[in-house]
């Protein structure tokens, strides 16, 4: 059993009680097998590359020597992948500052192994929790962005595991400066500064939306 999207190689020898020499040769096998021998050295290996999404798959290998007669011998044997699990997930969450979302996560297994899903406390922003099918978000005021980092992985052989993460947007409110109270003559006009920022630098527009007029 391999993973899938894994390196594996297997070495053999080949052993002829009378030490002819030994030609080997795949008859049947998927594109991810390779057999590296030389013919009449005692020595190979197969490698076994399987990519992401590739499927199991029958080998079948003869080995021929040079006697006279020849003789050969066929052997098979069976590729079986254990494929990663996949989840359904978004791949960024943005919320605004000192609210709260949930978002359901799920997870799947192509090969009906059984999945467990887990949120990583120590590498997860504190404002972040999971029970086992929701994502909920919690930002406090003035919060950082964060991450929310999660272990899957599935019962099968050899075991698939990944860390995967979702990275989370924190909008915040912009802020204005202190205002004091203005005093002027009638019939006179009156200018002061405004002061005001965005901890995420977005562009800002500030607008009088009602004013005294006494």
């Amino acid at each position: 059993d391999v993973l899938e999207d894994s390196e594996n190689t297997i070495a053999f020898s080949i052993i002829d009680p009378e030490e002819t020499s030994v030609s080997m040769s795949l008859i049947e096998a998927p594109d991810y097998v390779i057999l590296n021998h030389i013919s009449g050295e005692v020595n190979g290996s197969i490698a076994i590359n399987p990519g992401l999404g590739a499927s199991a798959s029958q080998v079948i290998i003869e080995a021929v020597d040079s006697g006279n007669p020849s003789r050969n011998v066929i052997d098979t044997f069976y590729v079986s992948i254990n494929h990663y699990p996949t989840w359904d997930a978004p791949e960024s969450i943005t919320i605004l500052e000192g609210e709260n979302s949930s978002i359901s996560i799920s997870a799947s297994d192509q090969d009906g192994d059984g999945i467990s899903l887990s949120l990583d406390a120590e590498q997860s922003s504190d404002y972040v929790s999971f029970d086992g099918s929701e994502l909920t978000v919690s930002p406090s005021m003035g919060a950082d962005d964060g991450v929310a980092v999660f272990n899957l992985s599935d019962d099968g052989s050899p075991v698939a595991s990944l860390e995967l993460s979702i990275p989370v947007d924190i909008l915040h409110y912009p802020i204005l400066g202190e205002l004091e109270d203005q005093t002027m003559d009638e019939d006179t006009s009156l200018s002061f500064d405004i002061s005001y920022s965005d901890a995420d630098e977005d562009s800002l527009s500030v607008t009088v939306t009602a004013y005294n007029d006494d």
